[in-house]
């Protein structure tokens, strides 16, 4: 299984800076083509608006996909995602800070 980002140019620089091995999204559809065709199961990090781009062919993809969308600097949903992840799998909502 590996991890691949399909993200725009901005959000790019910021994945590569975690180490994370990122192609950016010139023709959305093509991109996503050429990552399945590289492996059976894949994680694909995206942002929610290229994701929006490939619901179609993510749908029609016969390979096992894990997709993690996140907000990009533009258009991204403002909500914080970790928030999220820990009230979904803790079943309460965890308040840090003051």
């Amino acid at each position: 299984m590996r991890m691949y980002a399909l993200v725009d140019k901005e959000t790019g620089v910021v994945l590569k800076l975690m180490g994370l091995d990122v192609m950016v999204a010139r023709d959305v559809k093509e991109d996503f083509k050429k990552i399945v065709e590289k492996d059976d199961n894949i994680i694909l990090i995206t942002t929610y608006e290229i994701l929006n781009q490939l619901k179609k062919e993510i749908k029609e993809s016969k390979k096992n996909l894990l997709i993690m969308p996140i907000p990009d600097r533009r258009k991204g949903k403002k909500v914080d995602i970790f928030k999220d992840v820990i009230k979904r799998t803790v079943g309460i909502e965890i308040k840090i800070g003051r």
